[in-house]
């Protein structure tokens, strides 16, 4: 997906591993409403760092359910103080499982959206050409090969 897109003048990752990527926490100086749009895409997989996974090899990873949370709450406050107003926010999320428990990820990140004011413009799904999962491992709910594209606007 983002390969189709033009590179954007700011980057920032908490763990960046490009040169022209900076530091996360440097967000947190910008002055209010820097931003006219911001793309947020956090890790889709919630394991323990004793797991071997095909994904969590290949992708970071939140290890635990609360992290998961958190970081969504942090970024949607984050991006809310750095739009400026009617400036744009897309969230890539996905749902996931772990312990016997469904994760509605994209659910909480909508919920939470919401609590901040944020109108939902639109929502795309994007379906993953990828079909990794660990072959040993029982099923027990429906596996998720689809991510989340939420368009919010700040009022």
């Amino acid at each position: 997906f983002w390969k189709s897109l033009p590179v954007p003048l700011h980057l920032y990752d908490k763990y960046p591993q490009l040169d022209n990527v900076r530091d996360l926490a440097e967000a947190d100086s910008l002055p209010d409403e820097t931003f006219s749009s911001i793309v947020y895409d956090l890790p889709f997989i919630v394991s323990d760092k004793n797991t071997d996974n095909i994904i969590k090899n290949r992708f970071t990873y939140f290890t635990s359910v609360e992290e998961a949370y958190d970081v969504n709450i942090e970024m949607l406050n984050r991006a809310y103080r750095l739009l400026k107003r009617k400036g744009l926010l897309i969230v890539k999320t996905m749902d996931c499982y772990k312990a016997n428990a469904q994760l509605w990820i994209s659910d909480f990140v909508v919920n939470e959206a919401f609590k901040r004011g944020l109108v939902m413009k639109d929502k795309f799904i994007l379906l993953s050409k990828l079909r990794l999962f660990a072959p040993t491992h029982k099923q027990n709910v429906a596996r998720k090969y689809h991510s989340y594209f939420f368009v919010f606007q700040k009022p």
